[in-house]
Formats: C-alpha cells, sequence, structure tokens
C-alpha cells in the first residue's frame, strides 16, 4: 500500500480520517445551533414576546394537596381544592416593564413572571380556570415595603389582559403579608403577572409602563 509524502519525505495523515472529524465537527455544531434555536422559539401566545429568561422553576400539582412553586422573589401558592386536573405549575420570569405603554410614565413593572399550568407532556391548558383563587406573591426589598406602607395606593399585582382590544395590565385584588415583605394578587387564571409600582412625580425612570387602570379587582 503507498503511503502519501509531502515534500520533505514525511508522511501525510490518511484523507478519509480527517474527512471523518471535519463531519463530526460540522454535526455538532448543528446539533447545539438546533438546541439553541428550540429553545429561543416561542409560542403561539403573544404573553411569550420579549426575553425569557433560563431560571425557571416547575412544581407538579397534586389533587387534593396544597401546591406551592417559587422562581426569584415570585412564588405562587395553589389551594388543594383548586382544580382536579392533573398537572405541573411552571413560572417563567420575563424582563422588567414588559409590555410597556409609550407615553406613559407613572408605573415601572420590576417583576414580571409567566405562570402557566401544563399536562403531562408539557402542553399548557388552554383557558385553565381555577375552581378556588391562587395567589401569585411577589416580594419586595424593605426599602420597597417602607415605601408601601407609607403609599399602599402606589404599589399593584396586575396581570396582562391579552383578550382585551387593545391588550393591557390591569390589577388584581391584593393582600399584604408583612411577615414576608410579600405583596400577593388573588386570581383563577393563569397568563402574565406584575408587581407594578407607581413613581413619585420627580423620579426620573426609563421606559413606559401601563395605561390608567379600572376599579381594584380582577379574575
Amino acid at each position: 500500500m503507498t503511503q502519501n509524502k509531502n515534500i520533505l519525505g514525511q508522511e501525510e495523515p490518511p484523507i478519509v480520517p480527517r474527512i471523518a472529524i471535519v463531519t463530526t465537527v460540522i454535526l455538532m455544531t448543528s446539533m447545539i445551533v438546533l438546541v439553541i434555536v428550540q429553545g429561543l422559539r416561542k409560542p403561539v401566545s403573544s404573553t411569550q414576546d420579549g426575553s425569557i429568561e433560563f431560571v425557571q422553576s416547575i412544581e407538579e400539582v397534586v389533587p387534593g394537596q396544597d401546591i406551592t412553586v417559587s422562581v426569584n422573589n415570585v412564588t405562587v401558592h395553589v389551594p388543594k381544592d383548586a382544580t382536579n386536573m392533573p398537572g405541573s405549575i411552571f413560572l417563567i420570569p420575563r424582563e422588567p416593564n414588559l409590555f410597556a405603554v409609550a407615553g406613559d410614565l407613572q408605573w415601572t413593572r420590576p417583576q414580571v413572571v409567566n405562570v402557566e399550568y401544563q399536562d403531562g407532556k408539557g402542553t399548557p391548558y388552554p383557558y385553565v380556570v381555577f375552581s378556588n383563587l391562587i395567589q401569585i406573591c411577589f416580594r419586595v426589598t424593605e426599602q420597597q415595603w417602607r415605601d408601601y406602607a407609607r403609599r399602599p395606593d402606589a404599589y399593584q399585582v396586575q396581570y396582562y389582559a391579552e383578550e382585551k382590544n387593545p391588550p393591557h395590565w390591569e390589577l388584581l385584588r391584593m393582600k399584604a403579608n408583612p411577615e414576608t415583605f410579600q405583596l400577593c394578587g388573588q386570581t383563577n387564571h393563569l397568563t402574565l403577572f406584575a408587581l407594578a409600582i407607581k413613581l413619585e412625580a420627580g423620579i426620573p425612570v426609563t421606559g413606559a409602563t401601563p395605561i390608567p387602570l379600572q376599579g381594584p379587582y380582577g379574575p
């Protein structure tokens, strides 16, 4: 068998192994790109617009048991009699001030989270309605808590009413937990939720936030 030699008389590596190495590198690169693309693919709902953090949390819902699931400073409490459908609660932190309204600088949303109820295959239940109210709780800093004690009307827990025309943020019934520095909204359905803080006059802010809200109630 004849071996290839270069001009210095040294043997050159076979061509076939080099081709195999190049092919393997190309395949591995393609797989990495595919994984990234799949991870960044957006669901049909417009509530998935914008960036999605990779820090997520999921907890299985067992009928007849209270469920608590947390991610970052957000905690969701599902009472045991809220649903009899097996599945999982899925929390996805989102970028601050998501779906801001241009020209309105009164409100800022430093915490936004998408909450989904998924079946065993990871598919969100469409238009799920709980028979008992669940709580979406946002933990604030000590400084924010003191500010809330001074001007409680400046703090809200809101949900994104995607079905409205135009879609906008609306507030939920809210309760405060002083022991944990949490502000909790009560709801019977899932969507995007946010902690909204009204800025005091004279305090600058970048970006825009919500349109005027209606009444101190929500689903």
